[in-house]
């Protein structure tokens, strides 16, 4: 079944194959990478704060940089993020 990802101000929209929900946020949205419905990365836009949506809840899971990233990436269970000033990060999954 296909899903989607949106930004929109400080929320997630999320598409399930049937219908939008609205996911709030605490912080604004930069990248977002998702590998499935309850599998979703995001970057914070302003901060080094990545977050991730397990199809229930949205919590912080690492703040490792003092630059924005603005991106992420992944593959498998590996991700990669961007951010100002050259930032890359790198974090394999657990």
């Amino acid at each position: 079944m296909p899903f989607g990802v949106a930004v929109l101000g400080r929320a997630l929209l999320h598409w399930d194959g049937l219908a939008w929900s609205r996911i709030e946020t605490t912080s604004f949205p930069g990248g977002v990478w998702a590998r499935g419905t309850d599998d979703v990365w995001m970057t914070n836009m302003f901060t080094g704060i990545v977050v991730h949506w397990d199809g229930e809840r949205l919590m912080e899971v690492f703040n490792r940089s003092e630059r924005a990233l603005l991106s992420i990436w992944g593959i498998g269970d590996e991700i990669w993020t961007v951010g100002r000033s050259g930032t890359v990060l790198h974090r394999r999954l657990e």
